[in-house]
């Protein structure tokens, strides 16, 4: 409409104008589909409005544009009877008439709204009118982490799911404590693992880590979809998977879940470490998370569709109210806020982002800057492999990066900084000095699933990087000529390095016989416990007492470790340990654990340079425990993966009585029969703990030799992560021994002194028979098992590693 003056319009006037004239624009035709500019798509990806959502309805479209309230020819916001009403009256009005929140127009729901406006008020998808100021009457929709998931799954159809997910994720209030229980999960082997799971009926779908997918091996189903909502940002949704579940209590109690898979799903639960709260009925509970107030990771989270069928009817309340029991298939799961007595401190905290549109713009316009005017980023990796200065032709003979070649053809070789050897990082560099032609097809093969990242550019200024796979089989096809290539291989597994198995250009392998176990031979060969070095070295000489006997001395063996549990101020012997490092303490997952889960640091405690276990020594030291380490696939019923470490919270001073032991590994091997010590307060003949540390030599026995004895026991718990030791005779460990090393004398070699080398510890007291008619009590005639410790180097190195960092 055109003015009668020629004055210049004022700012009101022109917004007033300009906005009605685009929105007139945009509605000329609501049912036409169109694609959003990249601008548009830009803008909201930083924008990320809430929405409001209406009922969806089928209606006869109108060709005229009728104002809903006063039918005049005019949109609704031109409307002022509409404008006079008060806010929560237009708002109410909106919803009767099913209008969109944001242009207030029939036919569609605000997420389905084409208009890229928002509020100019706060900047969230709504119109401006509906806007409710944060000090009003009116009661907002909560702006909490709530979202939609949009599933789509990799088929031929195009059915959309959609999921409503409530949960929390980030900072928790830590007087609040959530529904959790330590569940059985079955892995595609059938094996038994407990993880732990958040149970939240606020959530439609249900929820699994990567990492615990990786532990049950499970099958993954691809699907795409992007998950809206769990925090601030959105999180695409590549697999998803079906597992079983299964209550500790009840074995009949099974449940198939079907999880979407998240990298990681909240912070630790709780937030904080609370007290128990004083509630007598709690201690007859059968509790389906005992470790509920000590925060830990969750490994799952099971929604509304899994809840309903766990949960049972029974429910105890708190006296005071304000806390609840449930009763469900897995146990009682406690929820509700902590009483006030029992919290170690109470926090609040409130975040708030808004972004203006102003803002989007000005970072949408940074992006599409020249750029040069940007610097890239670069990862770790990235400048680790800058530094080298070549990563490609490098000269392997004076190179002084540690290298092997995993093939016969010297063309191929493996390489990594002494500092990044295959430990926590299990990464490492492969690199290729062939001619490979435009067109070259090249196969990796591993024995693991891998990672893989490929070198595309030789300019250091530009470093690029591609990723290429995470099967164990990678196929690469190059599109231009290059005088050799390098790739950055790293394990999808945390401390599991892959070796290389096959590589194959254009169909011809190179790699016909491949080696392995070098990365455990580098290990060793820069590992500080080498027979040269001080560890497993006594300071006092050694003499036995008795031939062929077991008593022992203060100082014989100064890397035995006595382990003590705490409880209600009581103070026991538990186990033993070996001292590997200043810091670290080798142990059996079964001492330091109660069904499964891992005791609490406190509630360890830890004594060094010890020979009686009653009374004082001077020579001892006491230390407490800061972190306990169980090894990730630990299976107590069978014994599997039996091995801890025990990391304290000060450094231990090496004396006359203290002294740390080797790590054993495959290459000192002694040609001759292996002997080795173990050394404990286990019981003696008479079923007492021995006050006085005792030592008993015995051989490692040939597993048909031990599974003769006893092929049902044996044969169900031996496998290749452990051996058997001992005589049929009575000399053998017991009760009190668990966790104890089983160590072996390794000779120097360029030395003719007979008393010159060091102990190793070879095994840790894992599990015996126990007696017929005493089921707790250890059969001394029959074999021992104990945990290979060689087996387990480099989960034990990887924790070795952050002590030297």
């Amino acid at each position: 409409m055109l003015s009668s003056t020629t004055d210049l319009p004022t700012w009101a006037q022109l917004t007033e104008f300009l906005e009605s004239r685009f929105r007139s624009i945009e509605m000329i035709d609501p049912c036409k589909q169109f694609v959003k500019s990249s601008v548009s798509n830009k803008i909201n990806q930083f924008s990320k409005p809430k929405s409001f959502h209406s009922a969806v309805q089928e209606v006869t479209k109108s060709s005229n544009n009728n104002c809903a309230l006063c039918n005049g020819s005019h949109y609704i916001y031109h409307c002022q009877k509409f404008e006079q009403k008060p806010i929560k009256e237009r708002i109410d009005f909106v919803q009767h008439k099913r209008l969109c929140f944001n242009c207030m127009c029939p036919n569609h729901i605000v997420n389905k709204c084409r208009q890229n406006t928002s509020c100019r008020k706060c900047g969230k998808k709504h119109h401006t009118m509906l806007h409710i100021e944060k000090d009003g009457s009116i009661h907002q929709e909560s702006n909490t982490n709530e979202g939609e998931i949009h599933i789509q799954k990799s088929d031929k159809s195009n059915t959309e799911t959609r999921i409503v997910a409530h949960f929390a994720q980030g900072l928790q209030s830590h007087n609040v404590l959530l529904a959790t229980a330590i569940i059985n999960a079955h892995s595609t082997t059938g094996e038994k693992y407990h993880i732990r799971a958040l149970l939240d009926q606020g959530s439609q779908a249900s929820f699994i880590s990567e990492s615990t997918v990786q532990l049950l091996n499970l099958k993954r189903i691809p699907v795409s979809g992007v998950v809206s909502g769990l925090g601030d940002g959105q999180t695409r949704i590549k697999y998803s998977v079906s597992l079983l579940l299964e209550s500790r209590y009840n074995p009949n109690a099974k449940y198939r879940v079907n999880a979407y898979v998240l990298g990681v799903l909240t912070s630790l639960l709780p937030g904080d470490k609370l007290c128990a709260p004083k509630w007598v009925h709690l201690e007859q509970l059968q509790l389906a998370d005992p470790g509920y107030a000590t925060p830990g990771k969750i490994d799952i989270l099971l929604g509304a569709d899994v809840y309903s069928e766990i949960l049972q009817n029974n429910m105890v309340k708190h006296p005071e109210g304000n806390l609840i029991a449930q009763l469900t298939a897995f146990g009682w799961v406690l929820s509700g806020r902590i009483p006030r007595d029992s919290l170690h401190r109470k926090s609040i905290i409130n975040m708030h982002i808004q972004m203006r549109s102003d803002d989007v713009l000005r970072k949408f316009w940074e992006i599409e800057a020249e750029p040069d005017l940007i610097k890239k980023k670069l990862t770790v990796e990235e400048e680790e492999f800058i530094n080298v200065k070549s990563e490609i032709n490098f000269d392997p003979i004076t190179s002084p990066l540690l290298m092997v070649r995993p093939c016969e053809d010297e063309d191929i070789v493996i390489w990594f900084d002494p500092g990044l050897s295959p430990r926590e990082k299990n990464r490492y560099y492969v690199v290729i000095n062939k001619i490979l032609p435009k067109g070259s097809v090249l196969n990796f093969s591993f024995d693991s699933d891998v990672h893989i990242i490929r070198i595309t550019s030789h300019d250091y200024t530009k470093y690029v990087k591609e990723f290429l796979s995470d099967r164990e089989q990678v196929m690469y096809n190059f599109t231009s000529d290059s005088d050799g290539y390098g790739f950055i291989v790293k394990g999808a597994i945390p401390g599991i390095s892959p070796y290389l198995t096959s590589l194959a250009i254009n169909n011809q392998e190179f790699c016909n016989i491949p080696k392995v176990g070098y990365f455990e031979e580098i290990i060793s060969e820069t590992n500080d416990s080498g027979p040269y070095s001080q560890c497993g070295r006594r300071k006092i000489k050694y003499t036995e007492l008795i031939v062929n006997g077991d008593a022992t001395k203060p100082g014989d063996w100064p890397w035995h470790v006595a382990i003590y549990n705490i409880t209600n101020s009581v103070i026991r012997y538990i186990c033993g340990g070996t001292l590997i490092s200043k810091y670290f303490i080798l142990t059996a997952a079964h001492c330091v654990t109660v069904k499964g889960i891992a005791l609490g640091p406190k509630s360890l405690h830890v004594v060094l340079g010890k020979h009686n276990l009653v009374g004082e020594e001077q020579a001892s030291q006491e230390k407490q425990v800061h972190r306990v380490i169980v090894h990730g696939k630990f299976q107590f019923n069978i014994s599997e993966n039996d091995i801890a470490l025990l990391k304290l919270r000060s450094d231990v001073v090496f004396s006359n009585y203290i002294q740390p032991a080797c790590l054993w590994y495959s290459n000192i091997q002694p040609s001759n029969k292996v002997f080795g010590t173990v050394v404990g307060w286990g019981l003696d003949s008479t079923d007492s703990l021995t006050f006085e540390l005792r030592q008993a030599k015995m051989p490692i026995v040939a597993k048909t030799k031990c599974m003769k004895s006893d092929l049902t026991y044996y044969g169900k718990i031996l496998n290749g992560k452990k051996f058997c030791a001992g005589y049929h005779n009575g000399t053998s460990v017991c009760n009190g021994d668990s966790g104890s090393g089983f160590h072996v004398f390794v000779p120097d070699e360029d030395i003719e002194e007979d008393d010159s080398g060091a102990w190793y510890v070879r095994g840790i007291v894992s599990t015996m028979l126990s007696r017929e008619g005493a089921s707790s009590l250890c059969d001394s005639t029959q074999y021992a098992i104990f945990t290979d410790v060689e087996k387990y180097r480099l989960w034990i190195d990887s924790y070795l590693e952050t002590e030297r960092d």
